[in-house]
């Protein structure tokens, strides 16, 4: 448990960094470092938020099979705020409609 909150404590900083660029709609640098914590904090609270954010930075860039791949991610292995799983869902239905399906 006590690695678990260091590996999370550890993700948080870069997760801030990473969500600033969101935020300022820059994508195509938000993506790899999203990535990179979902995968290397894999199992925490803040992989899981890296793994929404990716999902939605994904649908932001119109890669929609992306986008569906990391919300039903973040859905699967981290699906505890209701907040965020309702987005996640409303984002995978976009994505089927962008597709035409």
């Amino acid at each position: 448990m006590a690695s678990k909150r260091s590996a999370n404590i550890a993700a948080s900083g870069r997760l801030i960094l990473a969500i600033d660029s969101y935020n300022a709609q820059n994508y195509d640098q938000a993506i790899p470092s999203l990535l990179t914590i979902s995968e290397q904090f894999d199992g925490t609270r803040n992989a899981g938020i890296a793994c929404y954010y990716l999902a939605s930075a994904y649908y932001y860039k119109e890669n929609y099979t992306e986008a569906k791949k990391y919300y039903l991610k973040y859905l699967d292995d981290y699906g505890d705020d209701n907040i965020f799983n309702c987005t996640a869902l409303a984002g995978i239905a976009s994505c089927f409609t962008h597709e035409g399906n």
